[in-house]
């Protein structure tokens, strides 16, 4: 980098080095020459710590110059040789010293150092020294100079022109040159910010690109999943549903035996099924959970009575230990239920002798949250540490040996982790060789203000008997286009004691309203002409005042898809196909219950 200077090109540290020496040169003259001549003519000491003064501040400016002051410098300069020279030419002589002149010589070295505003500041105060000066002469306050100090004056006038230019000109210089390191050094940093800005936003973008790939290929996969659900519900709920008639039929023996293995068979592709699809949602992070009062006790009791056949048909005993008065707590009951029967069934299945036994804690936290917890243990033939590992990984089970005498997909162990997590608690198994495994999973929940609900918080299980003797002779309306799934829906809901209407289509199920009061409708979703979703709401828009119960009937079991049935009106919802015990706890929940409206 160069600078130029009176017309010529100079190299930055050539022109630095050379008004440094000039500027110590004239200072350390000015010092030796401003003694001299002051014991040669009698100057004043005043006079001489004045000049000496004046070096001080010079050689002050100088170091600063070099230290992180640099900026300073000039202006500290500036205004100690004013104050300096203000001094010098008042202690000799006021208007009448010979040095006045360097008053000019300052203010035009200032004015191109310093810039206007301290140009304007520093020669008002010159006119009001000047003014100073003029009022001591008139009241002869000022010393009278003697000719013999002319020469000692005259060098202290020059000693302050050339140690002020060559001290600012080298802060000048040095200035101008850091001034242009640092615009360089910022100019490269902004360049490096703007590279980086750059590469920010390409990758941005990119991650932004993949994850939308991602998303879109989740969605994707969602959807499939969906339909395929759909596609394969639809006639398991035939096989299902016509193997349960004629189970109920009272078959010959060979014919039962062969109607359980047809309907464990299909039972069992339709929980593979449910779990691909949780685990679907899970990784999508599409899993809705509900937040009602749930009674931990309950749904316990729920769980272990449903999974007690198949325990007593493989010889176990199954117990549940809880303490009495459990705190009740504000989640979704599907999900916790769904958590602790994979852990029910997965003991069941790998027990071969002893005992299950089901174990559920409460305990309270101090910020109005409830820690949880559910334990299943068993008295199976336990795992090894390296099985243990593998457990809670998807599609994984204790040894390939398993998978092909007991079954199963490996996800619902799986599922109850990632359930548990999402329910912020945790999922974990122990185990010892030979003396079985303990498994268990934890729920961080608000704790439910509706202490005293107890079993009402979780849906009663009614039998057949008991339910039929309750609801005998109710009217119910069922609209559902299949021929197949209408005839299961209508032998289960007949069988049951209800007088049942038959609906094809939406419009139909709108036709046998508008002449009939009904008790409850079952409103299939997926129907020609008119929907179900269509259908309930144009009944609730005609109707306002009538509010039977809608439920709806649906081979999905999306959460978006029930929200939707929810939100055209529909008041609860079962999944196809549909189980007799799952039918019948909805219809004793609004036949019978208190949210009948």
């Amino acid at each position: 980098m160069a600078h130029t200077i009176s017309g010529t090109l100079i190299d930055d540290a050539m022109a630095r080095g050379v008004v440094l020496f000039a500027a110590v040169l004239v200072m350390v003259s000015g010092f030796v020459l401003a003694l001299v001549l002051s014991f040669e003519s009698a100057v004043p000491a005043r006079v001489v710590v004045t000049d000496l003064c004046l070096g001080l501040v010079g050689l002050v400016a100088i170091v600063m110059t070099r230290t992180r002051a640099q900026p300073y410098a000039t202006p500290f300069l500036a205004w100690s040789l004013f104050v300096l020279m203000t001094l010098q030419i008042w202690f000799n002589g006021g208007l009448r010293a010979p040095n006045m002149l360097s008053y000019a010589g300052f203010l035009v070295g200032a004015g191109w150092l310093l810039g206007v505003r301290q140009l304007l500041a520093l020669t008002a105060l010159s006119l009001a020294s000047l003014g100073v000066f003029y009022w001591a002469e008139l009241g002869h306050l000022a010393p009278v100079v003697e000719r013999r100090q002319l020469g000692s004056l005259l060098f202290s006038a020059l000693f302050v022109l050339v140690g002020t230019a060559g001290v600012t000109l080298f802060s000048r210089i040095s200035y101008s040159r850091r001034t242009d390191e640092a615009e360089g050094a910022a100019a490269a940093l902004e360049a490096h910010r703007l590279m980086l800005e750059e590469k920010v936003r390409v990758r941005t973008e990119a991650l932004l690109a993949a994850r939308d790939a991602a998303d879109a290929g989740g969605r994707a996969k969602t959807v499939f999943l969906a339909n395929m659900s759909h596609e394969i519900r639809t006639p398991m709920n035939a096989i299902i549903g016509l193997t349960e008639l004629l189970t109920v039929q009272h078959p010959r023996p060979s014919q039962s035996e062969r109607l359980a293995k047809l309907s464990g068979a299909a039972h069992h592709l339709l929980s593979i099924i449910d779990n691909i699809l949780d685990l679907s949602k899970i990784e999508a992070r599409r899993m809705v959970f509900e937040s009602r009062p749930v009674d931990p006790l309950a749904l316990a009791t729920r769980v272990v009575e449903a999974a007690r056949p198949r325990a007593e048909g493989r010889a176990l005993s199954l117990t549940l230990e809880a303490e009495p008065g459990l705190l009740h707590v504000m989640g979704d009951a599907a999900r916790l239920s769904q958590a602790l029967a994979n852990y029910v069934d997965n003991a069941i299945k790998f027990t071969c002798t002893g005992g299950i036994v089901v174990r559920v804690r409460a305990e309270p936290r101090d910020d109005g949250m409830v820690d949880l917890r559910y334990e299943v243990q068993d008295s199976g033939a336990g795992l090894q540490p390296a099985a243990l590992a593998r457990l809670f990984l998807p599609f994984q089970q204790a040894d390939d040996s398993s998978t092909r005498a007991h079954g199963g997909a490996g996800l619902g162990l799986v599922i109850t982790r990632h359930l548990a997590r999402l329910m912020d608690g945790d999922a974990g198994a122990s185990s010892q060789p030979g003396r079985g495994s303990l498994f268990w999973f934890t729920a961080r929940l608000p704790r439910s203000r509706d202490g005293a609900a107890g079993e009402a918080l979780v849906p009663r299980a009614w039998t057949a008997h008991a339910l039929r003797a309750r609801i005998q002779g109710q009217r119910v309306l069922l609209a559902e286009d299949h021929p197949v799934n209408r005839q299961i829906a209508l032998s289960l809901l007949s069988g049951l004691g209800l007088d049942v209407d038959l609906a094809a289509d939406g419009e139909e199920a709108l036709e046998r309203v508008a002449t009939q009061d009904y008790d409850l409708i079952v409103m299939d979703v997926e129907m020609p002409r008119l929907d179900g979703i269509a259908a309930t709401r144009e009944l609730r828009r005609r109707y306002p005042e009538r509010r039977v119960p809608i439920i709806a009937a649906t081979a999905s079991n999306a959460d978006e898809d029930r929200q939707r049935c929810l939100a055209a009106g529909m008041d609860d919802f079962v999944s196809k196909p549909i189980k007799p015990e799952a039918l019948r706890e909805l219809l004793g929940k609004w036949l019978l219950g208190p949210a009948k409206l």
